[in-house]
């Protein structure tokens, strides 16, 4: 039993606990998660099982970055644990190496490091981590620069051959993650900082000239790397861009500004730094507790605060376990070190970002934004706690509190993704329930997207997973629309207008004729697939009323085999609640199959379950009129006028529609019945 106690406590251990800490961050302490907003992209990538597709849709602004995806997409199944797992992985690696680059140069200070590098993994200012395979890019070229740093310095540190094996791998993945994204590039600006504490550490304190000459001949290979990348990314990729007529993304347009106007850009661009660092080394410590009661559940709250500050405490205890007598006090010479490097890491990580006149405060997916100067955030706010607290017990209460603040946060986030998951989730299957399939040139029409931690290009991705097959093409069948991406399509007459989207090397071409309106209110009750028949319903505003006027049905293909979700993509079915029901008789509507109709709507009563929206009764009422099921059209009405308050209207509505539609008048004394229940003239 001793012997597996020591060989817990020993620090090699701890990649595994940072792999743990992240797992009760991340993946463990919620229900499934999913994909979200450019995940759904990588879906679409995958599921045309092309590279070539994979490296036409990133050449657009990351020519190179599609190669991240080559080793993993022919191995890994497409379904969100195995992604949520591998891109944590990955990200451990990387902080690991940052962890151990920062080890090999300042050995006596393992505990504050090891600190720096769990703060790291879960810091409050980046909560995206649940977007797994969208990220799963970021923390490769991550990974990329941790090796680069780290074989560097073990590069400069060893006295074998094998200098020559880190050096040349350092400058492989150096090279390799410059052109795979431009997100950790300013980060260069930390290797000959890196560089002059390498030799400070081999050689003890050389004379300042001689540091100085190994420090700029090791760099010069570097330097060369990073002046090739920023020649082609500011001089020959704007030129490209600009020959195929495409407005550049991800400009820097306060650096090119400053030759116009230097003070005006200047202070815009000091600003911007000055905001997310506050941020970053301030304001986000505090996310966790500003969590909303609204919108989680506060049983969940209180249990994330409890299970983050035991996390915090048992890594503290697991740290302060190993023996720390070769630990010495910091000198100050240590302090102005760590603190250049983490400063340097903080401007120039954030400077690439700040040049494009963007913030992580601006925008629903700007965190992203703080994933490089985090880094000389967290080495800052580690190294200023160490500085001002002597006591080591203190540290670690202080240090405990911080890390378990952020796991906290971090599981507050996670549950919110998962949440918004089952939505998502929920939304497709209803889809699928109630569109068996599409023709080809198929546009789903919505006022609003799938879920709060969608898009309306995500979800344009998701319907081609849905209804696009096994092998996709970058010419789509489906896809996802605004209101505003059609305006002109609502001026009367309708007619037929083309429409094509362009995106990236997507396209998608169809007809304002060839649409399907959505009505999804999703706290209301069911996905609603709009036609004539649900004019006169209250919510139905006029954005909506525009839909429904260009919802065409046909577009339904009820002759094609059926689509069933894939389950590693879309999660397995959900049970079939009322929305099942609900969905399945408003198709057996469309048919006109009304014995199948009021078959459905028994079988959800039967099972206890009832509609939470009037609207939801439409299939029975028109089915049970067509049956001439009189007592039972009279008592949905009566459902219709209660369950919700405003319907008047609407059930006169679908009185004269459903009467003129089927071409029968109800008998007298139904029709009598029907006037005492609601009173249709008084209601024109």
């Amino acid at each position: 039993m001793k012997r597996v106690v020591e060989i817990i406590r020993n620090p090699k251990w701890y990649f595994v606990v940072l792999f743990l800490v992240g797992c009760i961050s991340y993946i463990f302490t919620t229900s499934a998660l999913g994909f979200y907003w450019d995940d759904w992209q990588a879906v679409f990538l995958y599921k045309t099982h092309s590279v070539q597709a994979l490296m036409e849709y990133f050449k657009y602004d990351r020519p190179l970055s599609a190669w991240t995806y080559l080793p993993s997409f022919p191995f890994l199944p497409m379904t969100p644990l195995v992604w949520q797992i591998f891109t944590l992985l990955i990200r451990c690696s990387a902080v690991w190496l940052l962890t151990q680059t920062l080890i090999l140069l300042w050995e006596d200070h393992q505990w504050l490091l090891r600190w720096f590098g769990v703060i790291l993994l879960v810091l409050p200012s980046f909560s995206l981590q649940s977007i797994s395979v969208t990220f799963n890019q970021h923390f490769i070229t991550l990974l990329l620069y941790s090796f680069s740093t780290f074989s560097m310095v073990k590069a400069i540190q060893s006295r074998s051959w094998l200098r020559w094996v880190w050096g040349l791998g350092s400058l492989a993945t150096a090279f390799g993650q410059m052109v795979t994204m431009e997100y950790f590039v300013g980060l260069e600006a930390l290797r000959p900082i890196l560089i002059w504490l390498a030799f400070q550490r081999k050689d003890g304190r050389p004379a300042l000239k001689t540091q100085t000459a190994k420090t700029v001949l090791t760099m010069i290979p570097y330097f060369l790397i990073l002046v090739g990348y920023l020649y082609w990314r500011l001089m020959v990729y704007p030129q490209n861009i600009a020959a195929a007529s495409i407005a550049e993304p991800n400009a820097p347009v306060l650096l090119s500004g400053l030759k116009g106007n230097f003070v005006t850009n200047l202070i815009a661009l000091v600003n911007l730094g000055r905001q997310d660092t506050v941020f970053m080394i301030g304001q986000s410590w505090l996310r966790s507790l500003q969590t909303s009661f609204s919108q989680i559940e506060a049983r969940f709250i209180f249990a994330s605060w409890g299970t983050g500050l035991i996390a915090a405490a048992l890594f503290g205890l697991w740290l302060n376990a190993k023996d720390e007598s070769k630990e010495t006090k910091p000198e100050k010479g240590f302090y102005i070190s760590a603190a250049i490097l983490g400063s340097a890491g903080l401007i120039f990580g954030g400077l690439p970002v700040w040049v494009t006149n963007r913030s992580a405060l601006v925008g629903k997916w700007s965190e992203r934004f703080t994933l490089a100067p985090m880094i000389g955030a967290v080495l800052l706010i580690v190294i200023l706690i160490d500085w001002f607290i002597d006591n080591r017990r203190k540290k670690s209460i202080l240090f405990t509190v911080i890390l378990g603040l952020s796991i906290a946060f971090q599981m507050q986030t996670t549950h919110s993704y998962a949440v918004d998951w089952k939505a998502q989730r929920e939304y497709y299957w209803q889809i699928a329930w109630r569109v068996p399939n599409v023709k080809p040139g198929t546009a789903f029409l919505s006022g609003n997207v799938p879920s709060g931690l969608s898009s309306h290009h995500s979800a344009g991705f998701a319907l081609n997973a849905l209804y696009g097959g096994d092998d996709l093409s970058t010419t789509v069948p489906v896809w996802y629309l605004r209101p505003a991406d059609v305006e002109t399509a609502f001026e009367e007459p309708l007619i037929a207008q083309p429409i094509q989207v362009d995106l990236r090397s997507i396209r998608f071409e169809g007809t304002s004729t060839s649409m399907i309106g959505l009505f999804n209110q999703p706290a209301a009750g069911c996905l609603i697939v709009l036609d004539d028949a649900y004019l006169g319903d209250p919510p139905i505003n006029a954005t909506n009323s525009n839909i429904l006027k260009l919802s065409n049905l046909d577009q339904i293909d009820l002759e094609a085999t059926p689509v069933t979700p894939d389950p590693m993509i879309f999660g397995k079915e959900p049970e079939h609640d009322w929305c099942y029901f609900f969905q399945k008789a408003d198709l057996a509507r469309q048919k006109q199959k009304w014995v199948e109709v009021t078959a459905l709507m028994d079988e959800a009563f039967a099972s206890g379950l009832d509609a939470r929206y009037s609207l939801e009764y439409l299939p029975l009422l028109e089915a049970q009129y067509h049956l001439q099921d009189w007592d039972g059209y009279l008592e949905t009405s009566q459902k219709i006028l209660s369950r919700n308050s405003g319907f008047e209207n609407f059930l006169c509505t679908q009185r004269e529609r459903i009467e003129r539609e089927a071409g029968t008048p109800p008998p007298s004394k139904i029709a009598a019945e029907m006037k005492a229940l609601l009173d249709c003239s008084l209601n024109k």
